[in-house]
């Protein structure tokens, strides 16, 4: 029963801010409409378990919106 952080995976609270765009993965996910970080994956060609594949793709969707901006 202890308030260790998990770091098994879990989708509870933002890990991926890896960033300065200030946008979250999870906003992400739910603008792009892929409804979860397995669909992400999937969409882009990341194999399950392959968090250095998800982080680089999040990483460079976190990029263009802050260059671009969010419209």
């Amino acid at each position: 029963m202890s308030s260790q952080s998990n770091q098994s995976g879990s989708k509870s609270g933002s890990t991926n801010t890896h960033s300065n765009s200030g946008t979250s993965s999870n906003r992400i996910i739910k603008d792009g409409g892929f409804g979860s970080y397995n669909n992400f994956n999937a969409a882009h060609g990341v194999k399950p378990g392959d968090h250095e594949g998800h982080t680089e793709i999040m990483n460079a969707y976190k990029e263009a919106d802050a260059k671009y901006g969010k419209k």
